[in-house]
């Protein structure tokens, strides 16, 4: 399923992060986070929803033409810690936002309970050491998926 997503569909970049900083800007990113202490991780969270994006990014994304959110968190912490830990930084307490989870851009919804830990260990990006999750209100893998589909291919495509 990772190369499914990673390569066969166009080799769609699903965080746009990546596309507005160059290698070395999230190199240094990285390298600044994993020297603030022990078991700090850099995650970059996006969404593929487009709202959701914009939040993330805060007031100046549209001017800037930010996307995505730099975090740092403890390995120790774990998907639904990370959502809490999301929802007051972005102040996302709108009853349309009821439901938030994290996915891999391999289409995998992360489980609660998973530790950031062994996340970052399997899933980091090799060229940048950062660990991109995407924030989406799907709450299983085939919702998930025709999210990304969509966000590929278009909003009305199987409409």
């Amino acid at each position: 399923m990772n190369s499914l997503l990673q390569s066969s569909l166009m080799g769609h970049d699903f965080v746009k992060y990546r596309k507005d900083n160059s290698v070395q800007e999230r190199k240094q990113y990285s390298s600044t986070v994993r020297t603030k202490g022990i078991g700090e991780i850099p995650v970059v969270i996006d969404s593929v929803d487009s709202q959701l994006s914009s939040l993330l990014a805060g007031p100046d994304a549209k001017r800037f033409k930010r996307h995505g959110k730099e975090f740092h968190f403890h390995q120790d912490l774990n998907i639904d810690e990370i959502i809490l830990e999301i929802r007051s930084r972005i102040k996302l307490d709108d009853i349309s936002y009821k439901i938030l989870k994290l996915g891999l851009e391999n289409g995998k919804i992360l489980e609660g309970k998973e530790l950031l830990g062994d996340l970052y260990k399997k899933f980091k990006n090799q060229d940048d050491q950062i660990l991109y999750l995407l924030l989406t209100q799907e709450t299983t893998m085939y919702g998930y998926l025709l999210t990304l589909i969509r966000f590929i291919f278009g909003e009305n495509f199987m409409r």
